[in-house]
Formats: C-alpha cells, structure tokens, sequence
C-alpha cells in the first residue's frame, strides 16, 4: 500500500513539472491574466474554502506571466470585478501608457478588457498588482509574477516561482473584512495571521531531479516581512528586485529578508529528500513550502560562481542633481498637515479621509509632484525619515541604488526598485530618470499606500 501510493505521487509530481515546464517558455500568443472571484483552500483543513481575488492565468493557482528579454511582450488583462483596477508592472522599465494599467469595473457575464504590449529590456523577477485601495486587493490576493527570461535561456536549472503571503483569517476560513481599520493604517499595517506559497498550505514544489533548482521568491503580503532560509540545502542569492548580482552570494544559515513587494532569485541544491522552505515569523518559524525532486535519488550542485548577466542599466552621470524626499506621518510621527489634492488639511481632516503619511508635505497622488527631471538626468534622493516605522518605499519605471544608509557609504551597492528606511534614519538613493513620463514613489506597505505614502514625478 506504501509502496503504491509513493509511485502514484511521484508520477504526479513528474506530470507537474512536465506542465510547469511548457508553461514557463514564453509564448509568442497573447497572454491573458483574468481578475475575479474564487475559492481556495487556504487552511490546513482542506475542507475550509475561502474567497479570494485571484488573476487567474496560464500557470499555478495564481496568475504568473512570462516574457523574454528584448523581445515583445504582449497580454490582455480582464475584469471581472465590480470596482476599476489600477494596476502596474513593478520593477519593469517600459514606457509609463504601457505598464501602467487601469482597467474598468466588469461583472463575469460581461467583463471589461484592457491590452498592454511593450520590449523589456531586462531580465528578472518582477510582479504586477494594485496600486489604489492596495489594502482590500492585495490582501485578497490579487497579485501576479511576471517573469522575464534571459535572452539566452539556461537550461542548467529548474525555474520554480515561489508567491509568498500572508491572510488575515479566522478559523472558519473568513478573511477579516475591515480594510480601513485606523489603528493599522497609522502603525504597522495588516499583518496576517495565516501564510502560504502561491496560494495554498504547504504544496510541494517538483523539481528536476539531478539539477539546482533557481527559486523566484516574492512578497505580496500587506505589511509582513517575509524572513526566508532553506534548512539543509547549499543557498546562493543571484538576483533582488529583478537585478543580477555581479557575484552570488552564500545566504549561509542567516534568513533571507523581503519585504512587502521585493523579489529575489536563489540558487538551491536538490537532493534525494524534500528541502524546506521555511518562513521566521518573528515568534514561530514554520515550514511553509518543500522543494521535491522528481525523480529521486539525484544530485547537484549550486556553483559558488553562478551569476546572471546583468541588465542594460543606464550609467550615472558624473553631474548629481540633489532631491530631498522626506517621510511624515503615522502613529507618534508628529505629522501636523499635509498638501492633499490642491488644499493643506490639518491631521484631524486628514484621517476623517483616511490619510495618515505624506512625502515632502504631499499626501497621496492627484497633487502637486514631488519634482521633475530632464530625460538622462541623474538624481540623488535624500531619503529622511521622520517616522517611528521602519519605510519600505519603490519607484516605478525606474532603477536606483542606495549608495548610503544612515550616514555610511555603501560599499557595492546593488539595483533594484525598493528601498528600506529604518525608523528616524535616513538614506541615499541615485538613479537615472531615463524613462518619460508621470511615475509613481510609494511605499510597498498597502496600508500606507493607501493612506497618503504616495506621491509622483515627472521625467520630461
């Protein structure tokens, strides 16, 4: 009976990663990402469903687009929901008309469609989601992974995409439905209590037996900080945010940190026996995912020297324009008014509207922007941070790196879209504004998203 029961599984298994292997070459034909209602079995008893958003699309439980580096990629996102969506590609550097989506409510007899086509030039890990009311979609789970492949495609490793949350559930499998709650908007945000791997409890992950496996790790949770390691196996990080490292680094025993929308590409070996992915919540570690090699009884190695070639970054200028960009607001954060729309609310006004953080004395978009650049401009950011919370802030349409934290110079700064600000701390940050258009810096966190951490520039 054992013995029968193990054949059937790995049989399953293997016809898994036969799919997941046809459905992660790029295809030529639009793809098509559907946002509307579902159920999943998001609890240990399987018997419990909850509903959920979903982009349902050509892999797993959950949308996963891919593209291939330089090369035109084109899809087709439908609503089925009864609210507008307003969504972007993050970490992607498109013209702002083609990842910046906004697609009208539908209902499931008649839903709304909307097309997006553009070339990324870089290859990596990046996602698509919400970028108004953020809180109630994302915590829903109305998020994707869009992947980009290399131009040249490796075939010296299995592609495994790992979608981390977190869902604010009580045992009946209810989701908790009050998305404006006050107290968490001004502190740390929705901090679930429940997590999974791209949408369900514990799945197992097939592998290629006999090769390493290169993880696609991604944080959609609201607020949490996913803190990710892999007991027993050999761990090499290549990539965050989307961006080779010039080197792969050893993670060694110490947890990986993402938070809230950070992605990062890691190397791990497969052996004969599951290799957990395991999640430090702070009190409790659990093992969310296991990595399962099919067949068995194979080995490999992650080569220390492994890299990815790097992306088409545009180089600094030696002449640096200063911007200062100061982070207001939250429980304990001395915030006393804000710039909203054309107007200056005092805080009492603010958070009857359900504002609570500003940059640079603006609250939330549809304002006055925080500044302009000239095309091929480079801009220094002077990050501040006047908040009791640790900010995890992004940028759209663009690339940057922290070349300073909290008064030190950083020695290899590394890419990326996202940057973490520790509480009454500072940081630099450079970039080339090279790519025209209105862009959105916001924080990743959902709540303060929604409540006023947002605010534009242009590039002109």
């Amino acid at each position: 009976m054992h013995k029968s029961s193990l054949s059937r599984r790995t049989l399953l298994s293997g016809a898994i990663l036969i799919a997941l292997t046809r459905q992660g070459r790029s295809q030529n034909a639009d793809q098509l990402l559907v946002a509307t209602r579902a159920q999943a079995s998001l609890l240990e008893d399987q018997r419990l469903s909850t509903e959920v958003l979903r982009f349902q699309g050509p892999a797993l439980p959950m949308g996963i687009l891919r593209a291939k580096q330089g090369q035109v990629f084109s899809g087709r996102i439908q609503n089925q929901l009864d609210q507008e969506l307003a969504l972007q590609f993050f970490g992607v550097r498109a013209p702002a008309e083609a990842i910046s989506i906004t697609v009208p409510a539908g209902t499931v007899e008649t839903p709304s469609e909307v097309s997006f086509r553009f070339t990324p030039p870089d290859a990596g890990t990046f996602w698509l989601g919400p970028v108004s009311k953020a809180s109630m979609l994302r915590d829903q789970g109305l998020a994707a992974m869009f992947i980009v492949e290399e131009a040249e495609t490796r075939e010296d490793f299995t592609d495994i995409p790992v979608v981390l949350d977190d869902w604010m559930i009580n045992a009946d499998a209810k989701l908790d439905a009050d998305f404006d709650n006050l107290e968490r908007i001004i502190s740390e945000g929705r901090i679930g209590n429940w997590v999974t791997v791209n949408g369900s409890f514990k799945p197992r992950l097939p592998a290629r037996g006999g090769a390493p496996v290169r993880l696609r790790l991604l944080n959609v949770a609201n607020a949490r900080q996913m803190r990710v390691s892999f007991p027993g196996a050999n761990a090499l990080l290549l990539a965050f945010d989307g961006q080779p490292l010039t080197a792969a680094r050893n993670l060694g025993s110490e947890p990986l940190g993402l938070s809230p929308g950070q992605r990062a590409d890691v190397l791990v070996d497969t052996f004969d026996k599951l290799i957990p992915i395991s999640l430090d919540l702070g009190s409790d570690a659990v093992e969310a995912a296991f990595i399962e090699p099919v067949p068995r009884g194979l080995k490999s190695t992650a080569k220390a020297r492994f890299t990815l070639p790097a992306n088409p970054l545009p180089r600094l200028a030696a002449e640096v324009r200063t911007q200062p960009l100061i982070i207001e607001g939250g429980a304990k954060g001395g915030l006393q008014k804000a710039v909203v729309g054309f107007e200056t609310l005092d805080l009492r006004q603010m958070l009857e509207r359900g504002l609570a953080w500003s940059l640079n004395g603006i609250s939330g978009p549809g304002g006055p922007i925080l500044f302009r650049a000239a095309k091929g401009e480079t801009i220094l950011l002077e990050v501040e941070n006047k908040t009791e919370f640790e900010q995890v802030i992004c940028i759209h349409g663009h690339v940057w790196q922290i070349v300073e934290v909290a008064g030190t110079i950083v020695d290899q700064p590394f890419s990326g879209d996202t940057a973490v600000i520790a509480p009454q701390s500072g940081a630099k940050i450079i970039f080339v504004a090279d790519n025209p258009g209105l862009w959105l810096i916001h924080a990743t966190v959902a709540e303060r998203s929604d409540s006023g951490l947002m605010g534009s520039f242009s590039v002109e």
